[in-house]
Formats: C-alpha cells, structure tokens, sequence
C-alpha cells in the first residue's frame, strides 16, 4: 500500500512516481508477462497523481497564506512573494486607512513630519515607505523548499515594490490641506480644539501653545482685555507711518486662525520701513512666535523664485512664509509671485522629479525689507504695513515702551497673546460675523472678513491708504504715469503709432496754446536697460502688454488700422480714474 501520509513531502511523492515510470519501462523493454507490465504501469500512474495533488495542495496553501493574518498585533500583511500581487497589496493597505497618518497632499501620499520650525509635511517616497511599514504593517516573503517545505521569512519592503506602489496617480485617501498650530475658527462659529487630522476642514492641528479655554460668548470685559493688550499694548510702540499700516499689519494678526473660513487668497504682506532698525523684524517674530513661520531666501531671477515657492509648499507647513530683509529700495515684481498672490493652489514640477506639486497655497507671504517698491502687476496684489520712525530707531529706549523690550517678553506671553487673538475672534463670531463692504479684486471674502474684525474692535485704517501705496509703490507705474501724462501734453489725444511717439521723444516739443511749453517726451520715456531710448519694434511690446491699462488719471488705448495694418496709440485722460478716499466707516461700541 501506498505511504500518502501527510508527512511525506511532494519531493518525496514525486521521487517516487518517477521511480515507478523507471521500474514500469525496464519491465516492458526486458519482455516481462504482459499482466506485470500493467500492474506497474498503474502503480506509476498512481504515485504520478498522488505527487500532483499534493503540489496542488501546497500551492493552494501557499495562496491561503498571503491573506491569511500572521501577526499578532493585528498589523495588515503583505507578501512580497509576487510582485503584482505585492504592489497591488501595498495600494490596498495605503487606501484601507489601516496605516495610520497617511494623507493625499499634492500629488501623492504625505505624512505628518517635524523639524526645527514645526510640524512639515513628509512626502512618501519609497524609502519612507519601507521605514512606515516596519512598524505599520507585517511583510513578509514565502519560500518553498525542494522537498516543498514552506518557509515565511519578515523582510523589508523592497524598493521596487515600493516605487511602483507610489507611482499610481489618484488615490483614494484624506485630502490633508494643510497643517494649523492654532485652534482654526469654523463656519458654525467653533474652534477646531482636538489635536489631529479633521477630515470636514482637511486641517492637521497639532497645538504649537497650550492656552487657556476660549468663551463661545466672551464678556464685554474679557473683549476689552483682549484688545487692550493686542491693539494697545503689544503694537502700541511700532512707528507706523499711518493707522492704515497698524491696521494692515493687525489683519494679518488674525490670518492663521481663519484659513478654514476664509478659503481663498490672502494677499501678501509688504513690510516695509523707511530706516533700519525700525522694527520690521520683530513684527516678524511675534507672527513667528504665534504661529510658526518659514524663512525663505530671495531668489535671483523668476525661474529660480518658481523653485523656492514649490519647495516651501511642499515641505514646509507653517502658515506664514517670509522672505526677510531684501536689499534697501529692492523692487519686487517676479511674474511667478503675482501668480502666486492670487492662487488658490500652486502647480509646479518638484524639483529632481517629474511630478507636478499641485498643493494649497493657503499661507500668508510677508515681503520684509526697507524702502520696498513693486513693479508689473504686484502692486495691486499686495497689501502695506510701512514703519515710519521720526527719530533714529537705534536711539529709543526700550524701557519706555508699553511692555518693555518685547524681544525678552513675548516668548514668555506668546500663549497669552494667543488667547486674546482667539477671544477677539471668538467675539466677533458671536456677533454673527459681521463683514464690512471692502473688496479687492482676486481675494474673495478676506478684505471684508478682516474689514468686519477691524470695524467691530473700532480700529480705523484697514485698506485706506492702499490707493496711495499702489501708486507710490508701484514704479513701473510711476514710470509709466509720468510718461503718458507727458505724452498727453506733447501728442495730445491724437491716435498715432509707436514711431511717432519714438519720432517725438527725438524732436522739441511745440507750446500748446496757452503759451507753455511742456518738456521734451525723451525726458519721461521708459529706457531699455535704463539708459537707451528703445527700438520702435521694443516699443511696440512695450505699449502692447500695457494696453487699457490706468497709470493715474491716463490710460492707454490700442485700435488696430486693418488698412495700414499697424496699431494706433492715443492715451486717454480721465480725472474721475482715481478713486476717492473711503469714508469712514461707523463705529459701533464694542460690547456684547
């Protein structure tokens, strides 16, 4: 009788029917009795089909054991036995939720990570991969022996896998749009208090202070306390140039609280002084000190700025990014930045991948530097907090000042100025968030969100002078304002092409009839390179990308002769282009 018991092993089953096929054909090719050669021959057959079940047997428990949980923690396993198989398992277990901490940031899998500026974010690559499944998840390889012994081994998950896992373009997880340090003010008029990933806001909140608990309806007196130590304490001894840059730099104070229920563009912030030392950098640093904030280098030229903006959205997590102390009177007017002001989310390949970022923008930029200008199309896309001192900043005593030298203060206070901020909000909300009537264009709901604080804690200035920033500030449009206003005297409102503008910039100019003489055209021309007159094809570019533009009370206005197929210029005076100052707003008490 056949030995089928389970302790023989397929090797062995199998050594026997070739055996027994041997035996069979010696005893056919030595002529033995017909009926011997038969017995034998089913015998082979015999130990041929005993052999192939038991290989079947062991292949299907090999299938059974890559679904079959083999740890006792409960951990996901996956058998990196079969590559298809494997990629397709670590898909599943990502997608699952059984991993914990894994969100969709940008393009792919992301986790929560830390550095010395706080909580980042960790893009998954496959090395991060392999070291999350370590603790996460048990991997394993199955080997069958000769004598079909199966043997599991724990192994890593090998790189391979792991690329190709992480290579699938949509991906079925927690949408993660950022990370908060502060409790984040919601639609219903709550904070989001728990620490942790909220799947309705897409925020991780990890707490960077522990402050006190914040009254859903604080009292007049706990209001009054509140903005007396932001409003008339804290910013108390900042030189500003007008209450309009208080108020530009206090609606900034309130951004990182509200990012989940403002969702768009926060215009960037230019801090600006006209001296050093006035204390620009430590306006900084209380942010920094609340909320956390990111230092970035300034970049040389747009190309490289592009590649600065996409490594700090796509690593660094705090809500505020600033480029510190540019050059004295440095113009900002990168092309890349205006795109980013405006920007829901940015869309840029990382750097050393072909992946695009595709990330949030959801931070506020300050701009940090002494006598800063704009040019382009970024003075309309930012706002202003400039500094002023009327003496030189390094001879104030800091023993004057309302909280001393806040420099030795704040880090003490920060969980307490914290707290204010957030019953300030809290308030406010109290009252049904009540929004004011400002608007700039591109920004959705923040000017009439930060406007509605500001008139409900009585702070006058929010926005007024922005009128006056954007064209002080913005040299290609005092440039370009004093160039056609000059223009408009030589040539009038005649249509005329760009040669005759170059024409007269090269001839004097006749008096118009009231005896004046305006100065010569090339005096206010724009200069390529800033010294030489440009070419009259240059110039054409030049009046194109400006076409039905205001610089002031002019703008210029393009028609197109279909007959002489070139393009007529005429600028155009209107003295009503220039807004009026803003009233002010009414001013309420500031009770509950």
């Amino acid at each position: 009788m056949t030995d089928t018991s389970p302790g023989v092993s397929v090797a062995e089953l199998e050594r026997r029917a070739s055996e027994a096929r041997a035996h069979a054909a010696k005893l056919e090719a030595d002529g033995a009795p017909a009926a011997d050669v038969k017995k034998a021959k089913a015998r082979a057959r015999q130990h041929a089909e005993e052999a192939k079940a038991a290989k079947a047997a062991a292949k299907a428990e090999r299938e059974l054991a890559r679904t079959r949980p083999r740890s006792t923690g409960g951990l996901p396993v996956i058998d990196v036995s079969s590559e298809p198989d494997a990629v397709q398992a670590v898909i599943d277990v990502l997608e699952s939720g059984r991993i914990p901490d894994v969100y969709l940031y940008g393009a792919g899998p992301a986790q929560v990570g830390r550095d010395a500026t706080g909580p980042t974010f960790v893009p998954l690559d496959a090395n991060g991969l392999t070291l999350t499944f370590i603790n996460q998840a048990d991997v394993i390889k199955t080997r069958v022996t000769n004598d079909g012994d199966e043997i599991v081994t724990s192994v890593l998950l090998p790189p391979r896998i792991a690329s190709v896992a992480l290579a699938k373009t949509r991906w079925d997880l927690p949408v993660l749009k950022g990370i908060s340090s502060v409790p984040l003010l919601l639609p219903d008029g709550t904070f989001q208090l728990r620490p942790g990933f909220h799947e309705k806001t897409g925020y991780f909140y990890e707490p960077r202070h522990i402050v006190p608990d914040v009254p859903a309806d604080p009292t007049d007196e706990q209001v009054q306390e509140a903005r007396n130590l932001i409003v008339d304490k804290l910013l108390a001894d900042f030189p500003w140039q007008t209450t309009a840059d208080k108020a530009s730099y206090l609606g900034a104070l309130f951004f990182a609280p509200l990012r989940v229920l403002v969702d768009d563009p926060m215009p960037p912030l230019m801090l600006s002084a006209t001296n050093p030392g006035s204390g620009k950098s430590l306006l900084v640093t209380i942010l920094e000190s609340l909320y956390g904030a990111g230092r970035s280098t300034w970049a040389a030229d747009n190309s490289e700025m592009a590649k600065v903006i996409t490594s700090v959205l796509t690593a660094n997590a705090n809500p505020v990014v600033i480029f510190d102390n540019l050059p004295n009177g440095h113009t900002v007017r990168f092309p890349v930045l205006s795109e980013l002001a405006t920007a829901r989310t940015w869309n840029a390949r990382i750097l050393g991948q072909t992946r695009m970022a595709n990330v949030p923008n959801g931070r506020l930029w300050i701009v940090n530097g002494n006598g800063l200008g704009t040019g382009d199309d970024m003075a309309r896309r930012v706002i202003w907090s400039v500094l002023d001192p009327a003496v030189r900043p390094d001879l104030r005593d800091a023993s004057g000042f309302v909280l001393g030298d806040l420099d030795q203060w704040l880090p003490d206070h920060s969980a307490k100025v914290l707290h204010a901020v957030l019953v300030l909000l809290a308030a406010w909300a109290a009252k049904g968030m009540p929004r004011s009537s400002h608007s700039i264009a591109s920004f959705g709901a923040w000017p009439s969100v930060l406007g509605g604080i500001l008139e409900f804690l009585r702070v006058d200035g929010w926005l007024e002078s922005r009128e006056e920033h954007m064209q002080d500030g913005d040299e290609d449009a005092i440039e370009w304002g004093a160039f056609l206003a000059r223009w408009h005297q030589v040539i009038g409102d005649a249509e005329v092409t760009s040669k005759t503008v170059l024409d007269a910039a090269q001839s004097t100019p006749d008096q118009d009839g009231y005896g004046n003489t305006p100065g010569p055209l090339s005096d206010a021309f724009p200069r390529e390179g800033g010294k030489f007159l440009p070419s009259v094809k240059q110039l054409g570019h030049w009046l194109k990308a400006r076409d039905g533009r205001h610089f002031g009370e002019y703008r210029l206005r393009r028609r197109y002769d279909s007959h002489a197929k070139v393009n007529l210029w005429r600028v155009e005076y209107n003295a009503a282009a220039v807004p009026a100052p803003r009233p002010p707003a009414e001013q309420t008490e500031l009770t509950m």
